[in-house]
């Protein structure tokens, strides 16, 4: 359980991050609220992978926490900034998907 907790902080940190880099870069004298944020927390999410990586075999800690925080950026920036994504882009979010839960259930 320890562990579920730690990769849903992990990944719920990472996201946040992005959307603040983002949101920061969007101009409007945002830019150093976005950097400051972005880079805090994620710092703070560091963290938690270490913890993760104590806990799980590196290479499934990577693949989970790596992958699933590009995977869950990508979905959150689609859909906070309305961007879309096209029908390859989902068939890599599907993929990048299958290729977590491949290496996780291996």
């Amino acid at each position: 359980m320890r562990i579920a907790v730690s990769i849903t902080l992990f990944l719920l940190f990472q996201v946040a991050a992005a959307l603040l880099f983002k949101w920061g870069s969007a101009g409007g004298g945002r830019y150093w609220f976005g950097f400051a944020g972005g880079n805090l927390i994620g710092i703070t999410s560091i963290l938690f992978l270490m913890r993760i990586y104590r806990e799980l075999h590196p290479n499934l800690a990577a693949a989970v926490c790596t992958g699933g925080s590009f995977l869950l950026i990508q979905l959150a920036m689609a859909a906070c900034f309305t961007t879309g994504l096209s029908p390859g882009q989902w068939s890599g979010v599907f993929l990048t998907a299958a290729g977590i839960a491949l290496l996780a259930l291996a």
